[in-house]
């Protein structure tokens, strides 16, 4: 006589009912000590066996981590919990806006359900379509990176055993070429902004290749006139750096002086800062308004539109370059945590000296 064979903890029982069809029961747990049966009824026997299967894994996962049973869109709350004070307001935003992308289709799976076709559905349904407008490749590999921090997380606290995302490919970015403003053209938008209230700004991000952010962080308190250096502290990297100025630039922060100290006394309505650049308020630059401005100098200088405020900072990274300075440098002025990013995005800008790098080995293996 054949034995029986008991499904495992967990899982419930199967039987059948007539009239009915096949039920799947199982015990829940409950805070008052008395016995709550859970049953859902089935067509076939089937759905019964997979319901109590599915009853089982839920089990095990509980049973391995208690927060298994969280929907990603309570994880991913959890996870953003805990960047409050560890990155900017700016990031935060963004993590937030990546991971609400996600949860409209995967929030309510739970973490131990959750696959990666779920992801892979998820990103899919982000791709643009003629109903819908979807994102970008380049945004979707960003919404697949943050939801794969936020699951990395559950893996490090024991919550998962591997993170879905892993098996997940990444959205193919194409090839980002920066676009560097020539000699001609940096000489006429220069031409423009001479003696505007923003010169000194857009020749920064020109000659030095600062972010905008770090420039409207800028302080009087991290200007050094002797040393001629600036302390840029709101880095993207978290790594302050002291940049290093020539005598233009002390010249054109000398004048900026000049002309905050009669916007100062002028203005009943100013509120000081110790802004390097700020707004007629003295309060922060916003970035909306510097656009504006920009544009607008691009129309008077008689250059194209396309180009961005970050592309001055692509020219000053072509400068160096061009200039012969070395990857180490340029990486620390322009704050790059590694010298991959320059070595990727200016590698064309490198073919000269490389090929001059060759030729001297050969040239010196001709005279050995």
């Amino acid at each position: 006589m054949a034995t029986r064979q008991r499904r495992a903890k967990g899982s419930g029982s199967v039987y059948r009912v007539k009239g009915r069809g096949w039920v799947a029961q199982r015990d829940r747990p409950s805070a008052d000590g008395k016995r709550h049966l859970e049953r859902r009824t089935f067509a076939t026997r089937a759905e019964a066996l997979g319901q109590s299967a599915d009853w089982q894994r839920e089990a095990e996962a509980l049973n391995r981590h208690p927060q298994a049973g969280d929907t990603v869109r309570a994880w991913c709350q959890h996870w953003l919990n805990t960047k409050t004070d560890a990155v900017t307001l700016k990031s935060l935003a963004i993590y937030a806006r990546n991971l609400g992308y996600a949860t409209a289709h995967i929030g309510d799976v739970r973490l131990y359900d959750l696959t990666p076709q779920h992801i892979r559905e998820t990103l899919a349904a982000l791709v643009p379509s003629d109903t819908t407008p979807g994102l970008a490749p380049r945004s979707r590999a960003s919404v697949r990176s943050t939801l794969r921090s936020a699951l990395q997380m559950a893996v490090q606290d024991g919550v998962l055993d591997r993170t879905p995302c892993a098996a997940v490919e990444v959205p193919k970015v194409a090839r980002f070429e920066a676009y560097a403003l020539s000699d001609t053209e940096l000489a006429l938008l220069f031409a423009v902004i001479a003696g505007t209230r923003l010169e000194a700004f857009w020749r920064f991000l020109a000659d030095l290749g600062m972010r905008v952010g770090e420039l409207c962080a800028a302080r009087w308190a991290d200007y050094d006139r002797e040393k001629m250096t600036l302390r840029i502290r709101a880095t993207k990297t978290d790594r302050e750096r002291y940049v290093p100025l020539t005598g233009t630039h002390r010249a054109l922060l000398d004048a900026q002086w000049c002309a905050l100290q009669d916007k100062r006394s002028d203005n009943p309505k100013w509120h000081e800062h110790g802004l390097l650049f700020p707004s007629h308020l003295g309060t922060r630059l916003m970035h909306q308004s510097l656009q504006v401005t920009f544009k607008a100098a691009l129309a008077c200088a008689g250059l194209p539109h396309r180009i961005r405020i970050h592309d001055l900072r692509h020219t000053a990274a072509t400068n160096l370059i061009a200039a012969g300075v070395d990857i180490a440098t340029v990486q620390y002025i322009l704050g790059h945590r590694t010298s991959a990013v320059l070595l990727e995005i200016y590698s064309h800008h490198h073919a000269d000296r490389d090929r001059a790098a060759v030729e001297k080995v050969e040239e010196k293996r001709k005279q050995a």
